[in-house]
């Protein structure tokens, strides 16, 4: 055993010396580091839009404080920017003002009180695949039971399925901002941005995915319709994207018309219309 462990460890070192470079400076290797990969975008992804937006972004960002989220996490990585989302999450509802944000993975709840720390915020839906009491967290979040009312309800549902997105649709297609922190398990990310792009959304809708450089997510983020942003310097050390959807423009005969781009080759089923 301790020789074919050895074995492992020289062609671990060997194929991937970035490995072996983690391993001798301790600090680089931690409780979230994975693989990642540099992949060159070729397409004009940006536009004035989104960078000028972008711009404004970041300077309300700078102003933000969580303050532990009033208290609820003793995580000190919470006002932690760059390298955390959940300023960004509250600086970016200031500047939507959205009458329906969505939350796509509650997890612990700590991006759903950043979003409703914003007073622009009508209201926020949440989605995950079990209650926000019992999350495979161990228990642990930050939400309360008093949270819940006319500006936060969860939805337990699993958006991968189409048949349950669906039920949603109206939900997703009115919202004008969506955060999306699924599992990234390869699966649940394409076959959720397949179906969102088959609903065209009512209003201008700001995207703001997390971890677009996680491995699993990368060719997906790369396969998303334009414009959007890579917003990781000013976000999430893992990744954060930036993308706007327009509503569709009528056609000559007055049908909207909506095209469908997002990489579905890691998973799930794609569906779309032109």
């Amino acid at each position: 055993m301790r020789l074919k462990n050895t074995a492992k460890s020289l062609i671990l070192n060997r194929l991937m010396p970035a490995t072996r470079f983690a391993r001798q400076f301790g600090p680089l290797h931690g409780l979230h580091n994975e693989w990642t990969i540099l992949a060159e975008d070729q397409s004009d992804a940006a536009s004035e839009e989104i960078i000028d937006f972008a711009t404004e972004l970041i300077a309300r960002i700078r102003n933000i404080s969580m303050d532990r989220i009033g208290g609820r996490s003793l995580d000190p990585s919470v006002d932690r920017w760059p390298g955390e989302h959940y300023r960004l999450l509250t600086a970016a509802c200031d500047i939507v003002q959205p009458k329906l944000a969505v939350d796509v993975g509650t997890a612990t709840g700590l991006s759903v009180l950043a979003m409703l720390r914003s007073p622009g915020v009508g209201r926020v839906v949440t989605f995950d695949i079990e209650p926000w009491s019992v999350s495979k967290w161990g228990g642990s979040t930050a939400l309360r039971e008093d949270d819940f009312g006319p500006r936060l309800t969860q939805e337990v549902a699993d958006l991968g399925s189409s048949g349950v997105f669906d039920s949603f649709a109206s939900t997703m297609s009115s919202a004008e901002l969506i955060f999306v922190d699924g599992p990234k398990d390869g699966v649940f990310e394409p076959a959720f941005f397949a179906q969102l792009y088959f609903h065209p959304p009512k209003v201008l809708q700001l995207l703001i995915v997390d971890d677009i450089h996680v491995m699993t997510m990368v060719r997906l983020w790369h396969g998303l319709p334009a414009p959007r942003l890579d917003f990781t310097s000013f976000g999430h050390f893992s990744g954060t994207g930036l993308l706007l959807r327009h509503p569709p423009v009528a056609n000559d005969n007055g049908s909207p018309t909506v095209s469908l781009r997002c990489s579905t080759e890691a998973g799930g089923s794609a569906r779309g219309v032109a």
